[in-house]
């Protein structure tokens, strides 16, 4: 049975897009993928607030626009400069906002036990 969901992110984000995704497609599992990439080099999920997860949520979908955008140039076709640089600009400023660099993640004692366990 062929899903109804879409494959594709929108041009608009929402909170809830990923839901109106089919998760077995690619660019769905690339967009989580980055997204905790992203929050593990700001310290890990669980130490950022909602509106530093609202703002990485946001900035994945940008960056997978303007990855969008610069694939139809090189497949000939033709984007909006002012769009492009509109979205550069916006996708800098967020990345600014929450920090270009890493940060180490407090492990305690049990979780590092922990994790230890989970691996054998």
């Amino acid at each position: 049975m062929k899903s109804t969901k879409g494959t594709e992110l929108p041009e608009q984000y929402s909170a809830d897009m990923l839901a109106g995704l089919d998760q077995r497609f690619a660019v769905v599992k690339e967009f989580k993928a980055r997204l905790q990439a992203f929050c593990n080099d700001l310290g890990g999920w669980d130490t950022l607030s909602y509106a530093q997860r609202s703002l990485a949520a946001r900035a994945i979908h940008l960056e997978a626009l303007l990855e969008r955008m610069e694939a139809d140039v090189l497949a000939g076709g033709a984007v909006d400069p002012g769009i492009y640089i509109a979205r550069i600009n916006a996708l800098t400023n967020l990345f600014n906002r929450l920090g270009l660099k890493r940060k180490a993640k407090e492990v305690s004692l049990q979780d590092m036990l922990r994790g230890n366990r989970e691996t054998e």
